[in-house]
């Protein structure tokens, strides 16, 4: 299909009172675009290697009018800007600021090695918009467009943007295209919300997962850690009956007994931090968490407290029970 296809279609889309506007564009959906290598104009490269890979987009001249984005610099496509003129590009924040930091990328150039391409001037500049992907948190997107009357590619998609919310625009689509060319067949005719809600199952289901997972290891490790205290306290019954019988008071033996588990409790907790850091470290670098930074204050701070709440109520209540235990009680269970 050619651009002349694309503009019919969306034309005749378009001619629906409930679609306020129709754009198109080379990537599917949200899915990441692709990368090519490019020359910036002024740079030194020693070899084709050095060339830096940024994310790549062909789109009709309104594409940003439909998304509803605003053009923070210069201007978007128009319909001048055919075959036969001045080959431009729009580019995102993330490459002005990787190439052109601080400067005016206005009228720069640069040119995509990939194809052999020409020489592209840089007349706007837009917001991020996620080129390298919805789940890709480790890029930083630098990309540009270029208008599809100068650059086409053989798979593109529509973007439709409807006036009312709950309008089935997808049977006005297949229709709209039938009309045109019936040889053609829709693929993957959703909205953004569909293609979101889908793009994180798995994700959600993965992060479900290890949270289940996880509030069973943290249940786990309170149990043990109550049942270790509870156990090691009730068995020095009988020193705190000779306590008691030599005039030591029961706050005293509560208190001496929360102090001396505080030591062990503040180890374990600086173990636990410690070896919880090494293992995030391995799991970051493996690619295992996205999006997650090494050292989560409310996790560690949620975690520390539940445990430390945990110890000092299996100390408090077991030292509180034999506290009140009569001397001579204690040195006959023993």
């Amino acid at each position: 299909m050619n651009p002349p296809f694309y503009e019919r279609l969306a034309v005749s889309l378009k001619s629906d009172p409930n679609i306020q506007n129709v754009s198109v564009t080379s990537r599917a959906t949200l899915s990441e675009t692709r990368q090519v290598p490019i020359f910036v104009d002024g740079e030194v490269y020693r070899s084709p290697d050095e060339y830096p890979e940024v994310r790549y987009e062909m789109v009709s001249a309104n594409h940003f009018n439909t998304l509803d984005t605003v053009i923070l610099k210069g201007r978007s496509f128009e319909g001048t800007d055919v075959a036969d003129s001045l080959p431009v590009a729009v580019i995102n924040t993330s490459f002005n600021t990787t190439f052109w930091p601080g400067k005016d990328p206005i009228g720069k150039r640069f040119r995509a090695m990939e194809e052999g391409g020409p020489w592209l001037t840089v007349v706007g500049v837009v917001p991020d918009l996620w080129m390298q992907g919805l789940y890709n948190f480790e890029e930083n997107g630098a990309g540009f467009y270029r208008p599809i009357s100068q650059s086409i590619d053989n798979t593109m998609s529509l973007v439709v943007r409807s006036k009312v919310r709950d309008f089935r625009w997808a049977q006005t689509f297949r229709m709209a295209l039938a009309a045109l060319d019936s040889t053609q067949a829709a693929k993957d005719v959703g909205t953004f919300e569909d293609e979101i809600e889908a793009f994180f199952v798995s994700p959600r289901v993965v992060a479900g997962a290890f949270t289940i997972f996880g509030s069973i290891a943290v249940l786990l490790a309170m149990l043990g850690v109550y049942s270790i205290l509870s156990f090691s306290i009730s068995r020095r019954k009988r020193e705190f009956g000779i306590r008691l019988a030599l005039g030591a008071l029961r706050t005293q033996l509560v208190r001496m007994v929360v102090r001396q588990s505080a030591k062990q409790m503040i180890l374990g907790l600086l173990l636990g931090t410690g070896l919880s850091l090494i293992l995030s470290r391995a799991m970051l670098r493996a690619e295992l968490l996205s999006g997650v930074s090494l050292f989560d204050p409310i996790t560690y701070i949620t975690v520390t407290f539940l445990v430390a709440a945990v110890a000092l109520f299996s100390v408090l209540v077991p030292a509180g029970r034999a506290s009140k235990v009569h001397p001579m009680e204690a040195f006959r269970e023993e």
